[in-house]
């Protein structure tokens, strides 16, 4: 398998999660131990992770002293997790400052658009954004299928303007209802009344299925703003070409 294909597949397992085990660096009487529990995170544009924690998390005492995270995620509905697919992500990890990023407010509209309940924690409690900077990255596709890929091999540049993603969701959402219908039932296999893009990847791109969001790659990877159109409608071609699924 090529590497294209297999970065493109563990983008595609890795974005249709949106929680994992957040593994950081814990001291216990002068030792280190690792230390893992449930954290919520997003895919960024260039396929760093970001994840919000608070002041007082445990996490977060331990990033301050080490800056090296791990994060795996999984298929936690499958029977037989032994054998399903499942990721990590190891790398290293910064703090989103406001006043350093021109990106901050980007960044959290995306994370609030996967998980809105997040709002409040900026009022409640002392919240930030951390993220997550790929380095090495180990995948499992299934049981006897292992790939190992550096951080350079994952992460992408943004090939798209912020209008020309604005205008091509905005576009997709108002005019190709029909068009998003026929992706999710021939491609995801999943049947619902409302279908909303909420954002483009280099490779792909998330649909909010009514409540449920849903991660579909592109045939091949957007290298344009004038890129994107054909992409869709590649995906379109594709998916009329398979055919439905079963849907259940």
């Amino acid at each position: 398998m090529k590497q294209e294909e297999i970065v493109r597949l563990a983008k595609d397992f890795l974005r249709n999660r949106d929680v994992g085990v957040l593994s950081t660096f814990h001291e216990i009487d002068g030792e280190q131990f690792p230390y893992g529990s449930l954290c919520p995170f997003i895919s960024t544009l260039e396929s760093k992770l970001v994840i919000l924690i608070s002041d007082i998390a445990l996490h977060t005492k331990n990033i301050n002293k080490v800056k090296r995270v791990g994060l795996t995620a999984f298929d936690m509905a499958a029977k037989n997790k032994q054998s399903s697919s499942r990721i990590s992500i190891m790398g290293n990890i910064s703090k989103v400052v406001p006043e350093e990023r021109e990106d901050y407010e980007s960044i959290k509209n995306r994370y609030l658009t996967f998980f809105p309940e997040a709002q409040h924690y900026f009022t409640a409690h002392d919240f930030n954004f951390f993220e997550i900077t790929p380095l090495k990255i180990h995948f499992i596709q299934t049981f006897g299928k292992i790939f190992k890929l550096l951080g350079d091999q994952f992460i992408n540049e943004v090939p798209f303007s912020k209008e020309a993603e604005k205008f091509a969701i905005g576009h997709m959402n108002k005019d190709h209802q029909d068009s998003l219908s026929l992706l999710s039932s021939h491609l995801a296999n999943k049947n619902g009344d409302k279908h909303e893009v909420v954002c483009l990847h280099k490779d792909g791109f998330h649909l909010k299925l009514d409540e449920e969001f849903i991660y579909l790659s592109f045939l091949r990877p957007i290298s344009s703003d004038q890129e994107i159109r054909s992409a869709f409608v590649s995906l379109c071609n594709h998916a009329r070409e398979k055919g439905p699924s079963l849907i259940k």
